[in-house]
């Protein structure tokens, strides 16, 4: 089996947005789990892992969504800040 154990899964057009990728950014485009199928399947990976690239917590939810729907989603690396008053309650809620 082939995991890519590092994808990242955003949407720049959601009605919240996204803080990254920069606008001016050619990969500015919507990512979602069918488009890294689409590219990783015909090569031999089976599945992958999201890492979460925004430091937004409620982003962490929308991946869970998105990965929920999608057997190709195999696992998830959040993204909380250790500094932040409300890590335990947001690790704890994600756990």
């Amino acid at each position: 089996m082939i995991v890519d154990t590092h994808i990242h899964l955003y949407d720049p057009f959601k009605p919240e947005g996204a803080p990254w990728p920069d606008p001016e950014d050619e990969i500015y485009q919507t990512t979602l789990p069918e488009r890294c199928k689409e590219q990783a399947v015909p090569v031999g990976v089976d599945g992958a892992i999201v890492v979460e690239c925004s430091d937004w917590v409620e982003d962490n939810q929308w991946v869970l969504d998105c990965a929920e729907k999608e057997s190709f989603i195999f696992g998830l690396v959040g993204n909380l800040d250790i500094h932040d008053d409300d890590f335990r309650a947001n690790l704890e809620r994600f756990d």
